[in-house]
């Protein structure tokens, strides 16, 4: 049989638009048709406009193609600040005549489909551009409210660009309410594409997902697929569908290869260790030695020369390095040698789309002869966070605003980006106790009264000989202290709550607070003297324990 020869990058061009928008192609098949239409839909910040304009400056910026952005509401220098924080400089694509920004009344969109002065089509045939976006085509009830004349203009209006040799891509809003309903822009367009934003059973998060509804003429990959905001733009990540699966797992070999666990004994128990190419679960209860082993099996494949990764949703390096150590296994010069990489990610807000491209990635790059997942019973922690935890106390920022000066407390093991996720995805109360509460509460002096006795002076005394050595005054901020007070006794009556909005924490570790009504998080500001919250802490912090 003669096989197909496989298209060249600019055959594929000449027939495809690729949206630029890493993911989104491969799920269009390499991109949209040229010269179609193109509708993305869906509700209040779902990321329709974001879509459509990544499209459009990856059009400028990576395939030289012109656009022009159409926009009814935002002026072009809030466009440019908008998206600035993406990468995308529209101002520059614009310099190099590759981009248009236009700021107009649904009207004159109209003119050009009507035989009158046709704006939109002289700056096409100026710049030549191949790509526009029109956010958003909700605004043509401006015009008129009858659905039989707001057809008739899209037609008009998209027979309009497919003359001109123009992907016209259109943005448009939904009600955020239950339902499948089609509306009749779909029926008109060439392809469509419906955004997703809701909450997620399993992980209790904002889940952004998109459908791609229609395709006319040519093939896509249908589901639903979740994508996610990122520095430099949005990245889809593809559901793998049963197809996709079988292709990933090689044939079953009837002589496979056994691989020791690093466990004599258990190697015995099944024929020589696990097969070549497998997937292996070790369950048990906690304490049973699954990390043990899996520790073991690591080293085994370490020792032969082989490359390793440890994949842990719970401990952090430092920890798992130093569990090693105990074991006499020493971990950091196989990490030194480039032979084992260990990876930390938090689990909250992680889909099985992400995590299976994060690692399909690494093993591809770093070409891994063996892998651990400690553990995937941490892939779906929401159940036991609703059945064990009542709130969360966190200790970290400054309110209502810190944008000057990170946290540290927002920094550590792993960066902000763990802290916005923990916090944006949380699915039960949160109370916040800033920076300024702690600083201002000072402990030590009734404390340091006591014997060493209680383990608290003596830990008090040890610090303060350590970090503050022949200081007559002993009083240092009570971060800690503070925290654990609101957890075990509530704020009454040393604080106050504030509950109007929500903590956003930014690159770097700086936050901010912002207005919500809908979203179960506080912070506390100071209601009596912080000296009179330092006696209490004392008190308690002296007070024997119940015999």
């Amino acid at each position: 049989m003669k096989r197909s020869r496989r298209k060249s990058r600019e055959e594929i061009l000449k027939e495809k638009m690729p949206t630029g928008v890493k993911g989104l192609d491969h799920l269009l098949s390499g991109g949209v048709n040229r010269n179609n239409s193109l509708l993305i839909e869906g509700p209040p910040g779902s990321g329709k406009s974001t879509f459509a304009i990544q499209m459009l400056y990856q059009g400028a910026k990576l395939f030289k193609e012109p656009g022009i952005l159409v926009a009814f509401e935002e002026f072009p220098n809030q466009i440019y600040q908008e998206y600035a924080d993406y990468g995308f400089d529209l101002a520059q694509m614009e310099k190099e005549n590759l981009l248009r920004v236009i700021w107009t009344e649904p009207r004159k969109v109209l003119d050009g489909s009507t035989g009158k002065e046709d704006l939109i089509g002289r700056i096409i045939r100026d710049m030549g551009a191949k790509r526009l976006v029109i956010d958003s085509i909700s605004h043509f009830k401006r015009v008129t409210n009858k659905e039989s004349e707001l057809r008739e203009i899209l037609h008009r209006i998209l027979n309009n660009f497919k003359m001109q040799s123009v992907n016209a891509i259109l943005v448009k809003e939904i009600d955020p309410g239950p339902g499948d309903s089609i509306s009749f822009e779909e029926y008109a367009v060439d392809a469509s594409i419906r955004l997703v934003n809701r909450l997620s059973g399993s992980t209790g998060e904002n889940q952004r997902a998109i459908q791609i509804r229609k395709t006319r003429g040519q093939k896509h990959i249908s589901g639903t697929h979740p994508f996610e905001f990122q520095r430099d733009g949005i990245q889809v990540f593809p559901h793998l569908r049963p197809v996709d699966i079988e292709s990933l797992i090689p044939p079953k070999q009837t002589n496979a290869r056994k691989i020791p666990t690093g466990v004599p004994g258990l190697d015995s128990l099944i024929g020589g260790g696990f097969e070549e190419a497998s997937v292996n679960l070790v369950v048990g209860y906690s304490g049973t030695g699954k990390t043990t082993l899996a520790r073991r099996f690591l080293h085994s494949h370490l020792a032969q020369g082989l490359k390793a990764l440890h994949l842990s949703f719970q401990e952090i390096e430092e920890r798992f390095l130093r569990a090693a150590e105990s074991f006499s296994i020493d971990f950091k010069t196989y990490r030194e040698n480039d032979q084992f990489d260990f990876k930390h990610l938090s689990p909250v807000g992680l889909t099985p789309e992400k995590l299976l491209q994060d690692l399909t990635l690494r093993i591809l790059k770093n070409k891994y002869d063996c892998m651990v997942i400690d553990s995937i019973s941490d892939l779906n922690g929401r159940e036991l966070v609703e059945k064990k935890v009542t709130k969360w106390v966190c200790m970290g920022g400054k309110y209502p605003n810190h944008k000057k000066e990170k946290s540290a407390n927002f920094c550590a093991f792993g960066g902000a980006e763990y802290t916005g996720k923990a916090i944006e995805n949380w699915p039960l109360p949160i109370v916040f106790t800033g920076f300024e509460i702690g600083r201002s509460i000072l402990t030590g002096p009734e404390l340091l009264k006591d014997s060493d006795d209680n383990p608290v002076a003596r830990a008090y005394r040890l610090w303060f000989d350590k970090n503050e050595p022949g200081k007559k005054t002993f009083r240092r901020p009570s971060w800690d202290q503070t925290a654990i007070l609101i957890a075990v006794r509530g704020t009454e009556p040393w604080w106050n709550l504030v509950d109007n909005g929500y903590n956003q924490v930014h690159d770097g570790g700086v936050n901010e607070w912002l207005d919500s009504p809908d979203r179960d998080q506080s912070y506390v500001v100071e209601k009596i003297p912080p000296e009179d919250v330092a006696s209490t802490i004392e008190k308690l912090m002296t007070q024997k324990p119940k015999s």
